[in-house]
């Protein structure tokens, strides 16, 4: 019987690996590498402009919500500092820090964090009904990161609820309202009073000397 001898060499140069220069704008197929950005190139180009436009919830609101959830049953809403300086200043009480300039990257982490506080409230509350939570982010002015950031977490929840296929305990009937905090952690510090009661680690020095928009 004749037999075929394959050869897994190949001939010629190899082609040359193309070197990475944007992030793919696929959910869950996204390139391990970014370039750095230029002094002309702003970090946020590298990414997938967001497609969603997330509402600003307004402090007061945010601030009914602290109080409603404090010492009782009531879900807490998830908050998330995208400043990139570690809570500068101070932040609001319980938030979590996802650097804006790496938020891409982590926003599926982001995703299952609100899946798991949604579902530990249904639990707590022994609720029949579909597990909800609501997500703030903030910089600090809310102005740019911030609404990138939380746009890149809806357009995910979106993606994920579009697949045809799900996983098996995926949980994406879970309601997840997604927010930026209007006026940002500024905003938040200089209304004084109350607000200032909500914040850990507040520094009335570092406001008063200039603290500066989204660090």
């Amino acid at each position: 019987m004749a037999t075929t001898n394959v050869n897994p060499t190949t001939t010629g140069p190899p082609a040359p690996a193309p070197g990475p220069t944007s992030v793919s704008t696929s959910t869950f197929n996204a390139p391990q590498e970014v370039s750095p950005p230029t002094a002309e190139q702003p970090w946020h180009t590298l990414f997938p402009k967001p497609t969603s436009t997330p509402p600003a919830m307004d402090r007061e609101t945010l601030l009914e919500l602290l109080k409603a959830s404090d010492g009782s049953r009531t879900p807490p809403p998830l908050l998330v500092d995208v400043r990139r300086t570690d809570f500068a200043g101070g932040t609001i009480r319980g938030a979590i820090n996802l650097p804006a300039q790496s938020f891409w990257w982590v926003r599926e982490g982001a995703y299952r964090v609100a899946v798991a506080c949604a579902l530990a409230a249904a639990r707590d509350k022994e609720s029949r009904t579909t597990p909800a939570v609501k997500v703030v982010i903030w910089c600090g002015s809310s102005a740019g990161r911030a609404p990138r950031a939380a746009g890149w977490l809806l357009d995910y929840i979106s993606e994920r609820r579009g697949q045809a296929t799900k996983e098996a305990g995926d949980n994406d009937d879970v309601n997840i309202e997604v927010y930026t905090l209007a006026g940002g952690i500024r905003g938040w510090a200089e209304a004084g009073g109350e607000y200032l009661q909500w914040m850990e680690g507040y520094e009335a020095e570092w406001w008063a000397t200039g603290g500066k928009g989204c660090q």
